[in-house]
């Protein structure tokens, strides 16, 4: 008798994991980032 292993997670891509790294942009601060997180919470109320 055997046993039948699978992984607990699924595998994960690079691709789907790369977020916005070809981002052209200028360069944000996590203060900036923090205020439009804050702003986008304001509005979606």
């Amino acid at each position: 008798m055997g046993y039948a292993i699978k992984p607990l997670t699924q595998p994960t891509w690079l691709k789907d994991v790369i977020g916005c790294a070809g981002y052209k942009g200028p360069r944000r601060s996590l203060k900036e980032m923090e205020a439009a997180i804050a702003r986008g919470a304001r509005e979606s109320r």
